[in-house]
């Protein structure tokens, strides 16, 4: 009962619902009692209370558990490749940086703001490569790409296109959601109504289009509730998007000469963004739809396994994370996290749940890192951060609503936490407890929701006004 009590707590939505269903059935069953003898009106209550309790049982059953799974596995993140940020969440889309000499002791040294420029709307993250630091923003009515020295903060190109915001719900419109890539003297980007851009690094007052294309008409796709949102993933000599539409929810460009090669599934899309990597021996394209968890052949799209995970208003956002031969995936609105082991099974694979959690890290603009064995992230229902073993995943290791719900990278064994309200956390990743070793204010508003980017021991930040370049690295 206890372990019930819990959960319910951790699922409103579930125990208004056990509530809501125990009252419309005490209700009947006074309804009876006022219109029949006392045989009726027990037998009512009694059915009115077996229906409440088989509700939670019900509730506590969809959390599942095959931890069979689990035996023998390396729960590692790859250790990053490069001390550049040249895409959404890092080298190998981990959220994880190297940071050598990273200050630990904010008390003493704290970071040292090295610029500050001025930017647009937007919620896209910057790309850092070498002396280049790329992001996207919106100002009067057009959307932008935005290149800076990333040493110096200064412009150093622009390419600017109209982009109209009005299918957009209502106070969502500030700017563009996706994150650039940049990969060998190129720029790609995806705009908040679908514009698919192939840009010049280079200096330029403004940069002209290599190619482009228009993901939602060429696609037949609708424009999402929130605008599109998925960051280019570079895969050899493909670029891959996800425009979500009836002729290809996941689609693969050329990236040198932008030729469509292959088009895949039909889904809509949520606000992920798709990663590659080996798994069983086959290289992958992993991606979140709107409704489900995918493995697709990189080579031609072919559907290699899948694995639902509907949530309301196809808020499918963090972008999955691959562990060995494992992916979890998280999504706030009732959703939660699950951990899904592929198996090969001779000519193809299958998904299978290692564990399916509703209560537990559901994370919402944000997508936790792995470490040691531990996810770290921010639940959506109270914000909470959240450290959860993935060996023993029933209940977290430990929970603080301290540094409020953000987002955030792994460095050097640290968390770096920006939470939305603009304020920087840093806080040592451990399961042994909450552990903060310093924080600071840094930017302003409600929806700080741009992920922080950590190159060659500089932090690089965001809200709707400036971008802030810190040091936090010797």
């Amino acid at each position: 009962m206890r372990h019930a009590l819990e959960l319910l707590g951790r699922q409103p939505l579930a125990l208004y619902a056990v509530l809501a269903a125990g009252l419309v059935m005490l209700a009947a069953a006074l309804w009876v009692r006022r219109r029949s003898r006392r045989g009726a009106w027990v037998s009512a209550l009694a059915g009115g209370l077996l229906t409440g309790i088989s509700s939670i049982a019900l509730w506590i059953a969809s959390d599942t558990e095959d931890l069979r799974y689990l035996v023998g596995a390396e729960l590692k993140a790859p250790t990053p490749t490069q001390d550049d940020w040249p895409q959404w969440r890092g080298p190998q889309r981990q959220g994880i940086a190297r940071a050598p000499g990273l200050r630990l002791d904010w008390s003493s040294r704290p970071p040292e703001k090295v610029w500050q420029a001025a930017v647009g709307g937007g919620y896209s993250s910057f790309a850092v490569q070498g002396d280049w630091a790329v992001t996207m923003d919106y100002q009067q009515g057009r959307e932008r790409v935005v290149a800076l020295h990333a040493e110096m903060g200064v412009p150093r190109a622009t390419f600017a296109y109209d982009a109209d915001y009005s299918g957009l719900r209502a106070g969502y419109g500030k700017g563009p959601r996706a994150t650039p890539t940049i990969h060998d003297g190129r720029i790609y980007t995806v705009g908040a109504t679908g514009r698919f851009l192939c840009l010049p690094l280079a200096e330029a007052a403004e940069l002209q289009p290599i190619w482009q294309h228009d993901l939602l008409a060429e696609f037949d796709a609708p424009l999402p509730t929130w605008g599109v949102a998925c960051s280019p993933l570079i895969e050899g000599d493909l670029v891959i998007v996800q425009p979500g539409g009836r002729r290809g929810s996941i689609a693969a460009f050329h990236r040198i000469t932008g030729e469509l090669v292959w088009a895949s599934l039909d889904d809509e899309a949520g606000y992920s963004s798709p990663v590659a990597a080996d798994i069983s021996g086959r290289r992958q394209i992993v991606a979140v739809t709107g409704s489900r968890l995918v493995g697709l052949s990189a080579q031609d799209g072919a559907l290699l396994w899948d694995y639902d995970f509907p949530t309301r208003y196809n808020g499918n956002i963090a972008t999955p994370i691959v562990i060995g031969d494992m992916v979890f995936i998280a999504a706030a609105y009732g959703s939660g996290c699950a951990l899904v082991k592929i198996i090969p099974t001779g000519g193809g694979f299958r998904a299978e749940t290692v564990f399916r959690k509703k209560g537990i890290m559901r994370t919402h603009h944000m997508t936790a890192v792995l470490h040691e064995g531990h996810l770290y992230g921010c639940d959506d229902f109270r914000g909470d951060l959240t450290c959860l073993d993935l060996q023993r995943p029933s209940a977290p290791v430990w929970e603080t609503r301290r540094p409020g719900k953000g987002s955030l990278v792994l460095a050097e064994g640290h968390l770096i936490l920006l939470s939305e309200s603009g304020h920087l956390w840093l806080i040592e990743a451990t399961p042994a407890g909450y552990r903060p070793k310093g924080d600071l204010p840094v930017l302003t508003g409600s929806d700080c929701w741009a992920h922080p980017s950590l190159a060659r021991g500089k932090l690089y930040l965001r809200d709707h006004e400036k971008a802030v370049c810190l040091k936090i690295a010797d």
